[in-house]
């Protein structure tokens, strides 16, 4: 099903689409591959924070220098842009490196 969220923080209120992937044929499977991958993922350089409680963790004890700013981006569409070949061939790399999994 296909839900709406509006975004009460934006000039005239767009809306961000919401669709419900837990119904789809290929869920339980995605949830399957999300669990194996996570266990097995490095993530060398993480630079995100999965919401404003983390980001508080993250910065409360972090001297800020006057020079230094701090910056925050929101992507948008991000996963209709991901090059697919280009992801599959970097996940495969990290695997190779950092796990023990059979490719």
């Amino acid at each position: 099903s296909l839900r709406g969220l509006p975004k009460v923080h934006k000039p005239n209120i767009p809306i961000r689409p919401l669709v419900n992937y837990t119904t789809a044929p290929s869920y339980k499977l995605a949830k399957k591959l999300e669990t194996i991958l996570k266990n097995q993922i490095v993530l060398e350089h993480n630079h995100s924070v999965k919401n404003s409680y983390e980001l508080i963790n993250v910065i409360k004890n972090m001297e800020i220098k006057p020079h230094q700013i701090l910056a925050s981006f929101d992507v948008v569409n991000l996963y209709t842009n991901v090059p697919i070949t280009e992801t599959v061939a970097l996940v495969k790399d990290n695997l190779k490196k950092h796990s023990n999994l059979l490719l």
